[in-house]
Order: C-alpha cells, then sequence, then structure tokens
C-alpha cells in the first residue's frame, strides 16, 4: 500500500471516530435512549464505515468507541464490550458482503440485494452480541436489538443514499478489483473523445439503458474534456462511467483523472466569456455531486454524479 493510501485511510478512520463521538456525547450525557453505554444512534456506523471503508471504517468505529467510552468514563467492560462488536460487525460485513456480491458495488435495490443486506446485517448483530455480552456488561439481547435496530432504520437509508445518489468509492477486499462499466482514455484528438461516447453507446444497447441517459453522461463527458485539453493540451484523461442501474432515474458516475499540471474544470474563472459558462452552469446544477481533487501525487480527481 503506497503511503498516501495510508494517510488517507488514516484520515477516513480519524473522521469517522469523530462523527462517532460527536453522535455518542449527546446521546450519553442526556440519557436520553435510557439504554446501556453501548447503545445509541451511534450502532449503525460500524456497519456503514465497515461496508464502504473497510478497515479504515472499522479502526474508526473502534477509536471513537474507545475515545468517547473513556471521556464519559464509562466503565471499562462497556468499552470493551461496544469496542469488540464494532470491530466484529465492521470487518465481517466488509468481508462477506463483497465476497457474495458478483458487482462488488453497495447495491440495495432489488429483493434479492435487501434480502443479502438484511441478512448480513441480522447475522453480524448477532454475532458480534453474542461475543459482546462475554465481557458480562450488556446482554445479548440488548446489544443485538441496539445494533440490528440501528443498523436497520439508520444505516439502510445512509448505504442506500451514499451508493445510490452520492456514489461514493467503496474499498474493496484486497483481493478484488473495482468494477467499472466503461473505460477509456481522452487526448487531444477528437478520435478519442468519439471512440469513447461509442463505447458508452454499445454498453447502454446491452443493458438496455434508456438514450436519455446516455447522452446525458456523453454530454457531460464532453463538456469535461473541452475544458481540461484547452487547459491541459497534452494530458491523458483517464475517463470511467458507472451506471448503477439500468434504470433511466438511476445514477450515472463519471470520473477524470489526469496530470501535467493543477487544473480544476469545474470551477469558474474570472476571465471566461459567460456563453461558455452556460452550458457548465448547466451541468453543475443538474448534478447531484460534483467533486475535484489535487491529490499528493499530482493527479487531478473528478467526480460528477448525475
Amino acid at each position: 500500500m503506497k503511503k498516501m493510501e495510508i494517510y488517507r485511510n488514516l484520515l477516513y478512520s480519524l473522521i469517522i471516530a469523530l462523527i462517532y463521538i460527536i453522535m455518542d456525547f449527546p446521546v450519553q450525557k442526556t440519557g436520553y435512549l435510557h439504554f446501556a453505554p453501548v447503545i445509541g444512534l451511534k450502532n449503525f456506523l460500524p456497519f456503514v464505515s465497515g461496508l464502504f471503508w473497510g478497515p479504515a471504517g472499522a479502526l474508526g468505529a473502534v477509536l471513537g468507541a474507545v475515545l468517547s467510552g473513556l471521556a464519559l468514563g464509562n466503565a471499562p467492560a462497556f468499552i470493551m464490550t461496544e469496542a469488540v462488536c464494532n470491530l466484529i460487525i465492521a470487518f465481517g460485513i466488509w468481508e462477506s458482503y463483497y465476497s457474495l456480491s458478483a458487482t462488488k458495488r453497495v447495491r440495495v435495490k432489488t429483493p434479492k440485494e435487501l434480502i443479502r443486506f438484511l441478512g448480513l446485517l441480522l447475522f453480524w448483530s448477532l454475532l458480534s452480541a453474542a461475543l459482546g455480552s462475554l465481557f458480562k456488561a450488556v446482554s445479548v439481547g440488548e446489544l443485538f436489538f441496539g445494533y440490528f435496530s440501528i443498523g436497520l432504520l439508520v444505516g439502510t437509508p445512509v448505504c442506500i443514499l451514499f451508493s445510490s445518489l452520492l456514489c461514493v468509492s467503496v474499498m474493496l477486499p484486497f483481493r478484488y478489483k473495482p468494477k467499472v462499466d466503461v473505460s477509456f482514455v481522452l487526448d487531444k484528438t477528437g478520435e478519442s473523445l468519439g471512440a469513447g461516447n461509442e463505447a458508452i453507446e454499445d454498453y447502454g444497447m446491452i443493458k438496455k439503458i434508456g438514450m436519455k441517459r446516455i447522452f446525458e453522461a456523453e454530454n457531460c463527458i464532453e463538456e469535461l474534456y473541452l475544458r481540461v485539453i484547452r487547459a491541459l493540451p497534452d494530458t491523458k484523461v483517464n475517463t470511467e462511467v458507472i451506471f448503477s442501474d439500468t434504470s433511466v432515474s438511476d445514477t450515472i458516475s463519471i470520473r477524470f483523472m489526469y496530470m501535467d499540471g493543477r487544473y480544476n474544470p469545474l470551477a469558474i474563472g474570472k476571465d471566461e466569456d459567460e456563453i461558455d459558462l452556460v452550458s457548465l452552469k448547466l451541468l453543475r446544477h443538474r448534478a447531484l455531486r460534483a467533486s475535484y481533487l489535487y491529490d499528493a501525487s499530482r493527479i487531478n480527481h473528478v467526480h460528477i454524479v448525475l
């Protein structure tokens, strides 16, 4: 694993731990739920963080439980119970979900996918509750109720939001590689754009994706491509397209990765002509998500979700 990946994963862990602590403090301080300190709204985080960020998510959930418990003065038995349950759930659902998923994506859309998700939620809630109860701090029933009910009522909608609307990238187990529907490289020649559009249309025909959605993806790629090539004419743009489903109402995730200088195609320059900016403004308005990152490896990352 590269050094930058390690730093990024540690950052994810710290952010998850901070969110965990913020969600835990008000509930425990007010005694709102009148349960053991292990139980609270925070119980959905091991499922979500483990499913999307694997070891980084598991570390964040465990670290959050330990730091929050120490800060609140909880008994060591409660802290150990919570940390063990979080670790089992986060690692367990990360490994088992992607082992059973052919697409290697988080999807809760079809009845089969919903049954698989709820089955794993049930299994890991029960197993973590059984092992966590060995510390004699909380009963099996109370632990199971807390993790399963909060995971079901809060964790499931959050997973749907992250996967279907925001198209958040997942950290797969190391033996798997992420699956992309269409990928191609764009350069300053118009032929590369034409070849990319043809690849998208071919995939759309095979998967019976509506032409309206195909054209939306092509228009987005063309707009960003022209802006990037205009600013960095010698760069090559690695492009990845993921269609979340064949339904017209579902999302399209488009990612650009390129080097040869820092440039954000989503930013509006001071000297740009208003006429040229109309399509960019429409794209930004229509997108569910539009983000840009320039990482330490000097790679530009653009992510658009339509």
